[in-house]
């Protein structure tokens, strides 16, 4: 393993996860608006964001068993390589109307199902392998790195995908999501990982009772670790609270605000932009001790106190500086838990660990989900009750939280 945090390999993964997230956050405009334009209700465009995490919070506890036991280069690239294929297959028959609108709404929910499938596995695979291509000096930092593509995908993608949105169509944009996942598939084939045993079964059978036993070994390490329990189960009730905020914004930003798909980019842009300085504090600083407990804490607290303002305001530049403080403390919280996290857990169990999270966190997401569009529908799309509503209930679930003394043990350790 190189020395330095910028070597080749990290450098590889970081600018082929960059390039295809930002087209991911484009897609998801432009998927989004589609749906919303095509037919208007809140409860299918609720539906199809379910299908796409419902595979995730089902098997992401044996996914994380699949990470540990098969090659995960192979694994990460094949995932972008299928979710290319999906995308630019669906640009195809929206361009040139080749089905219906009811039957690519099927389709639709196909493709979504085939890709939260492959980002139970692509996920921690990312997660569980960044250890494993930069010195443990540098791992506060390359988090920082690893985590800002998400938000610099927000900043970027979310900011454009409206304006293009509106100037080229979903087709389009669809066709260079699709693009962007053949292209880190490219990057990620140079990328050296260390060499590691890969387990061999002679049956199916066989096969199945070890990925079943390691999968229960990932989940009773959860289990029996305090702190890490209490945190993977808060994250669940905030990610039931927070999906509605995310299905509803399109609605939001053009019923409630009164503005064009552009501003959905503005205001998600600016939770990207604030997540990116977030990130770059966390690394720049690498806080330790009480200071990292205190100033984790803090910055959780925040989000939830913002939360509920977006039921309240009706002003798109109020909602971007809302949205841009609510991401510089995000980046800045899970940064620092990501870090403790992958160094407290046992190498070996990594990708088993990060797969329960992942499925623990979004575990009441497609429940969410599909609440939040029958919701508005019977509302008659009133929004801004929901937020309200959905704002509170995160807010007081970050604040029992950082009064917890779990969560301080965890930090503190």
């Amino acid at each position: 393993m190189s020395s330095k945090l910028l070597n080749k390999n990290f450098l590889l993964l970081w600018q082929g996860q960059t390039v295809s997230q930002i087209g991911a956050q484009i897609f998801s405009i432009a998927l989004m608006f589609w749906i919303k334009h095509q037919t208007g209700s809140a409860t299918l465009m609720g539906l199809v964001m379910t299908v796409s995490m419902l595979p995730a919070a089902l098997i992401g506890p044996i996914s994380g068993a699949i990470v540990d036991n098969l090659p995960r280069k192979k694994l990460i690239i094949a995932s972008d390589i299928i979710n290319g294929i999906n995308v630019i297959t669906l640009s195809a028959v929206v361009y040139f109307s080749l089905l219906s609108v009811d039957t690519t709404i099927i389709l639709i929910f196909i493709m979504s199902t085939i890709s939260g499938i492959l980002f139970s596995v692509f996920n921690p695979a990312i997660t569980s392998s960044i250890p494993d291509l930069v010195p443990e000096d540098k791992l506060q930092a390359a988090n920082s790195m690893q985590e800002s593509i998400h938000q610099l995908s927000l900043f970027i993608g979310q900011a454009l995908g409206g304006i293009f949105y509106t100037m080229f169509g979903a087709p389009l944009l669809f066709l260079f999501d699709g693009i962007t996942y053949l292209f880190s598939a490219a990057s990620e084939s140079f990328i050296d990982f260390p060499k590691r045993e890969v387990k061999k079964h002679s049956t199916i059978k066989e096969t199945f009772d070890h990925y079943k036993e390691e999968t229960l070994d990932g989940l009773k390490y959860v289990w029996k670790e305090k702190g890490i329990r209490f945190i993977f189960l808060s994250f669940s009730v905030l990610t039931f609270f927070i999906m509605p905020f995310i299905v509803l914004l399109p609605f939001y930003v053009e019923d409630t605000l009164g503005l064009n798909p552009s501003w959905y980019g503005y205001i998600f842009g600016a939770f990207g932009l604030g997540s990116i300085l977030g990130y770059f504090v966390s690394g720049a600083i690498n806080p330790q001790g009480k200071f990292r407990v205190y100033s984790v804490l803090t910055s959780f607290v925040i989000v939830g106190g913002l939360m509920p303002l977006f039921g309240i305001i009706v002003n798109g530049y109020a909602a971007i500086i809302i949205m841009l403080v609510i991401g510089i403390a995000d980046g800045y919280f899970t940064v620092n838990i990501i870090t403790v996290l992958q160094l407290k857990i046992n190498p070996e169990l990594r990708g088993r660990v990060f797969a329960v999270l992942n499925s623990l966190s979004i575990g009441l997401a497609p429940v969410s989900m599909a609440l939040a569009g029958v919701t508005a529908d019977l509302l008659n799309q009133n929004i801004p009750p929901i937020f309200v509503f959905c704002g509170l209930a995160t807010f007081i679930t970050c604040l029992l939280s950082a009064l917890s003394r779990p969560y301080r043990e965890f930090l503190d350790e």
